[in-house]
This record gives structure tokens, C-alpha cells and sequence, in this order.
């Protein structure tokens, strides 16, 4: 019987196998101060495949990182606030969206060459009891909603929820906000690119893909936007 390991976080969004989708749900408190659960869980998919019966939860602290490797696509990976939206502290739910200088401008040009776009963020407001989760999502749902107005393609969504203390491997700058979007979209994380306005944004780029960019007070500017396109474009 084939296994893989799938070290355990709080939570699984979906998986897919043979593109049918298993929907499973850590049956933890929604999320503490402490580290990511430890308890081992087991899901079985409902439709097996040919390479895929089982799926273990191992028991590491640590957050959802399957280990499938497809690389096909280069993709932009944006943090949130100060990067696509001015952070006016903890935002959450129906706080006003103002979007940095610069962000629409270079978004919008990568969609329109057809590269993904996702944004990783750090959220411990969660954690730290500042927002709930559900205010969270709420924000995301606003802010995805302004972005299609502008004709602006974010294709997912992926979040460390823990406080800077619980060394999670979610938290930026490790890479597993990174490994969720491989295996969720099968990015190319070599050629992929980061962009934040932390320093932990561009380490993570510049060690676990093609590159890392950090911008400042300024926002993204015409510089920056120039290397970023012309480093998803591989020039």
C-alpha cells in the first residue's frame, strides 16, 4: 500500500486525487497560542487511486507540507499588507482596503502575461487573539474581490496563523507557506519569485526560489517591477 507522509497542521484545505477532491479538517480548537497539534491523524481519500491509498499525518509540529513534487509553473508570490495593501494594523474583517503604490501596476502585469499570482502572508494577529479567523477570511474575500476588479487573478490564499514564538514552519521566512502552494498548484518554486516588505520575504525568495525581493516606504517600484517581470520571464 502506498504512503505518504503529510506533516500536520492545523488544517487540510484539499488535496487531489486523480483530481477527485478529499476535503478533511484538523478537529483541533480553531488556534492557540502554542504550537501546531501533534496528534497523529488519518485520512483515508473516498476514491483511491492507482499511487495514492492513504495519506498519514505525521506527528512533527509543523503545518500541511505534502511532499509531491510538480514544477511546471512560475508563479508570483506576494505577501499582504504593506506589499498589496497599506497595513493600518492587525487588519481583519471590513478594515479598509488602500493598496500600495505600485501593487495594482505590477499585479496586473503579471496577469496579464498569465503567470499566477498568490500571496503568502504571516497572520499571528490570530494567534495573539487580535482577529478571529473568520475575520481573517473575510478580509482575503474583500481584498480578492477588489483585485478582480482590476482584473487581477490571485489564485489562492496561504497563511501562517501562529505567533512568531511557536517556530512553526509556516511562518516566513520558512518555507511552508511555499510547499503548500507547490502542492496545491504545482508551481515551479525554482523559477518562481517573492516579493515583501520584510526581510523574511526576500530571504525566502532568495533561498527557496528563483528570487526575493524587499521593497520599502515607497512601495513596489518601477525598478523592482522591471526585475520581477523580467525574472518570471527567465531573462
Amino acid at each position: 500500500m502506498a504512503t505518504l507522509a503529510l506533516n500536520s497542521g492545523l488544517w487540510v484545505r484539499r488535496l487531489l486525487f486523480g483530481g477527485s477532491p478529499v476535503q478533511g479538517r484538523y478537529p483541533a480548537s480553531e488556534v492557540n497560542n502554542g504550537p501546531c497539534p501533534e496528534k497523529p491523524v488519518h485520512l483515508r481519500p473516498p476514491h483511491h487511486t492507482s499511487f495514492i491509498n492513504e495519506i498519514e499525518f505525521k506527528t512533527e509540529p509543523a503545518c500541511p507540507i505534502l511532499s509531491i513534487t510538480s514544477l511546471s509553473k512560475s508563479a508570483l508570490i506576494v505577501d499582504r499588507d504593506d506589499t498589496i495593501v497599506v497595513d493600518s494594523g492587525y487588519m481583519s474583517g471590513d478594515d479598509e482596503i488602500v493598496f500600495v503604490s505600485g501593487a495594482l501596476d505590477l499585479l496586473a502585469s503579471v496577469s496579464a502575461m498569465g503567470n499566477p499570482i498568490f500571496i503568502a502572508t504571516n497572520q499571528s494577529g490570530v494567534a495573539r487573539g487580535m482577529f478571529a479567523l473568520n475575520d481573517m477570511h473575510r478580509f482575503n474575500a474583500r481584498l480578492m474581490r477588489s483585485l478582480q476588479s482590476y482584473n487581477i487573478n490571485v489564485q489562492d490564499i496561504v497563511f501562517c496563523p501562529h505567533h512568531p514564538r511557536d517556530k512553526c514552519i509556516c511562518r516566513k521566512p520558512m518555507p511552508g507557506l511555499l510547499y503548500q502552494l507547490r502542492n496545491r498548484h504545482g508551481i515551479s518554486l525554482e523559477s518562481s519569485v517573492v516579493i515583501g516588505d520584510k526581510e523574511s520575504d526576500k530571504i525566502l525568495g532568495k533561498t527557496y526560489c528563483r528570487n526575493g525581493f524587499q521593497i520599502n516606504k515607497h512601495g513596489i517600484t518601477v525598478s523592482i517591477a522591471t526585475k520581477i517581470l523580467s525574472e518570471l520571464n527567465h531573462r
